[in-house]
């Protein structure tokens, strides 16, 4: 497939302090694979702040800026490699009703880590809190209660 003429190769990235209207926003998308910009609603850090994440060997693991994605019911998060990171707002955890949903929020009310749970490896409870599972084994089941302290029957319950 032919490169697009405009588009230089490699990994480019372009953060603008300025917005810009629809038809220079649109090619500056296609001339750079992430582009953060304050017309897109984005809420940039202070200056100073900028300056200091995006000269940092783990800007990758810091934030720039944000926005808020009401119609996606989301907020965008820009790391500093201008990466868009999206957390939803909803809080799907407390509206999963599936066991794995139940064990995951009975998990989390003790303090408990995955690999927490003796005779079970934490893929064993990851993929049941994923749904992966739907109906663990009843040996599974027992254990998993036991370390909660709650009978297996009632896991599903919370």
């Amino acid at each position: 497939m032919p490169r697009c003429p405009l588009r230089p190769a490699g990994d480019q990235r372009l953060l603008t302090l300025e917005g810009a209207d629809g038809d220079r926003h649109g090619l500056l998308h296609v001339l750079f694979r992430f582009v953060v910009s304050v017309d897109e609603g984005v809420r940039l850090s202070p200056t100073d702040e900028l300056v200091e994440v995006l000269g940092s060997a783990n800007r990758a693991d810091l934030l720039i800026g944000a926005a808020l994605a009401r119609a996606d019911d989301a907020v965008i998060l820009y790391r500093g490699n201008l990466e868009p990171l999206v957390v939803p707002l909803r809080r799907q955890l407390e509206t999963d009703r599936s066991l794995g949903g139940a064990l995951r929020r009975l998990r989390l009310q003790k303090g408990l880590r995955q690999s927490d749970f003796p005779g079970l490896t934490a893929k064993e409870i990851a993929r049941i809190e994923r749904g992966e599972v739907k109906k663990p084994q009843q040996r599974t089941l027992a254990a998993i209660a036991k370390r909660i302290g709650v009978a297996a029957k009632e896991i599903s319950t919370y």
